[in-house]
């Protein structure tokens, strides 16, 4: 935490990177879940389809359109900037990670809790 009870990358505004440079730095390295047996199940599943279709190296998703895409609502904790940076984090621990952006090959790099948007972004190969 920083000074005034913010995270680190987050001035409060509802904007902010997730991880300070030293997580940033983990996040260009390979993930090991891409390819599993899961890929056909799972509404985070859809996610993974979905991302593999888009040919830019970054990605900017409305909440709604990822709605869409899983099929379900968002949890309430992924909407709100002091719990949603949880949700958001790209450990492939969290089912939505690993199924979802994970597994495609993508990394969520910033989330605007106003704007309701995710960007997400290919790691460097």
């Amino acid at each position: 935490m920083e000074a005034g009870g913010h995270r680190n990358g987050d001035g409060g505004d509802g904007t902010g990177d997730l991880f300070d440079e030293s997580r940033e730095a983990d996040a260009n390295q390979p993930v090991a879940v891409r390819g599993t047996a899961f890929r056909g199940a799972g509404k985070y599943a859809a996610l993974a389809r979905h991302l593999e279709g888009v040919e830019e190296a970054t990605c900017e998703l409305q909440f709604t359109r990822l709605e869409e895409i899983i099929g379900s609502d968002l949890p309430g904790s992924a909407r709100r900037r002091r719990t949603g940076w949880l949700w958001w984090t790209n450990d492939p621990y969290q089912t939505q990670a690993k199924n979802g952006w994970l597994a495609a090959g993508w990394v969520v790099s910033n989330v605007d809790y106003v704007k309701s948007v995710a960007l997400l972004r290919r790691p460097s190969r």
